[in-house]
């Protein structure tokens, strides 16, 4: 059986408050085959009743429970959300993009310096001047990768580590679960005892030897930036700002990561949904998705529906209009051809 973790914290809104019927993520510890497995997200009500509005911190070895909290949103409100339709049907098709890692065989990097390394680019959004990729890269154990960032970068590590040093003498160890941005113009080399795979997303065209060095990128490779590390993002759910909306779904969303190329911006963070109403949402930009967590049910404006899960891999083009639910949790890395807090 297990045993919920007897300390608690409060995790309140930006307002100061914990939103009314908000579920709440207890740590449990579970045998060692659900640890191994990852998260496990289970209802278990009568048993959180003491600590009702709190959130413990998610751990990567624990398990992970939902129950709901007092002011749920009843079926009354659940019926006149699903009545309400996509307004004005149409609008530009989502891509579904299906367990990634298990299905995209890897070609070597061409001029990888040796290195034991291998990539692929997956999805793309090709606004002009805006262009996004999205991929995986995957390095070995034996030589490094020495790699200067042309473009703008943020990777999930998805399993194993990389060794990392930039040219500024920073040096990180990344490992599954944590988040690296790579400003344009940083220098980094890649290493690894064994394996690292990554999940990114580059502020750039396809492929990305394609990308134009100008006066722009040169500045960039001569300012020399470090890279930035994001551990562990996962175990933040729970302290994401509920996202305002009309459905009243439960919707939380919180920016990590800033890529600030005038014109080019882009934005990284997580979403979590919750089971309950659901979320109506028109794109107003560009947006990759990886589920990490759960599962999304997802229907757009032309009628598609798909069941996003863990590990796949959504694209959302501008003027989209999607429905989001979920019949417990989904948790989704996105990254958004967009400022900060516009979403």
């Amino acid at each position: 059986s297990s045993l919920c973790s007897r300390t608690c914290k409060v995790l309140p809104t930006t307002s100061g408050a914990m939103r009314p019927g908000a579920q709440v993520y207890v740590k449990v510890f579970d045998d060692e085959e659900a640890k191994s497995s990852g998260l496990v997200h289970r209802r278990i009500g009568h048993l959180v009743r003491g600590v009702m509005g709190c959130v413990v911190a998610l751990l990567a070895a624990g398990c992970l429970v939902a129950a709901r909290g007092a002011g749920r949103p009843g079926s009354a409100a659940g019926a006149a959300t699903e009545a309400v339709s996509l307004a004005g049907a149409g609008g530009p098709a989502m891509v579904h993009f299906s367990q990634i890692v298990n299905k995209t065989e890897l070609p070597k990097l061409a001029g990888a310096g040796g290195s034991k390394s291998y990539l692929k680019d997956v999805a793309f959004s090709k606004v002009p001047g805006k262009e996004m990729a999205a991929g995986l890269y995957r390095l070995n154990a034996g030589p490094a990768l020495i790699y200067t960032y042309t473009y703008e970068e943020i990777k999930y590590i998805v399993e194993g580590e990389f060794h990392l040093t930039d040219g500024t003498g920073q040096k990180v160890v990344a490992r599954a679960g944590d988040l690296m941005h790579f400003p344009r113009g940083t220098k980094v080399t890649f290493e690894t005892p064994n394996t690292g795979l990554g999940y990114y997303i580059g502020q750039r065209v396809s492929p990305e030897d394609a990308v134009e060095v100008d006066s722009a990128v040169k500045e960039a490779m001569e300012s020399n930036p470090a890279m930035v590390y994001f551990p562990q993002i996962k175990e933040t759910i729970g302290t994401q700002p509920y996202l305002e909306n009309e459905d009243k779904s439960n919707s939380f969303l919180g920016d990590i990561v800033f890529s600030k190329v005038l014109g080019k911006e882009m934005t990284a963070g997580l979403y979590l949904d919750e089971a309950g109403p659901a979320l109506h949402y028109t794109y107003t930009y560009e947006e990759l998705k990886y589920i990490l967590e759960g599962e999304f049910h997802l229907t757009d404006g032309t009628g598609q529906k798909v069941v996003a899960k863990k590990g796949d891999l959504m694209y959302f083009p501008k003027g989209s209009q999607i429905k989001f639910e979920t019949p417990e949790l989904g948790l989704g890395l996105y990254c958004g051809q967009r400022r900060g807090g516009e979403a």
